[in-house]
């Protein structure tokens, strides 16, 4: 006796839960102008601060030929370097003040409460977790 076969059950369809976080990946090359061992919390954190030559710079003037002062040329990004995997004894031993260092991270937003004004400053930094970033000695 054939018994007919029973239809392939309708596929359930849920919403799908999408968990993404917005991030910036960022690229720097620069000279180290300061370095800082520390603590967030319980989390070990080196931290430097990165020297970066704007040589391309030009005035607001919008004149193309008009290059800006060596002085005003000249930024300054912090980086933070944080983690189990941040091999921070390999780096103590070879990142020194003028190395030239090659950055990869995220780009975030340290925010910070003034006591005195009661008012909310956001101060930028990039933030270096291995394997989503690292930090490369070049010179």
């Amino acid at each position: 006796m054939l018994q007919k076969a029973a239809p392939p059950a309708a596929v359930e369809q849920k919403a799908l839960n999408v968990h993404v976080r917005a991030g910036s990946n960022t690229v720097l090359l620069g000279r180290i102008a300061d370095v800082q061992h520390g603590f967030i919390g319980t989390m070990a954190v080196t931290q430097y601060v990165l020297e970066i030559d704007g040589e391309n710079a030009t005035s607001n003037t919008g004149d193309e030929g008009a290059k800006l002062s060596p002085e005003s040329e000249k930024e300054l990004i912090v980086i933070r370097c944080m983690g189990d995997n941040f091999p921070a004894a390999l780096l103590k031993e070879q990142v020194r003040l003028g190395s030239t260092v090659l950055v990869q991270g995220t780009l975030r937003m340290n925010r910070h409460i003034d006591s005195a004004s009661k008012r909310l400053h956001a101060y930028p930094f990039v933030q270096v977790v291995p394997p989503l970033g690292c930090v490369k000695v070049i010179g």
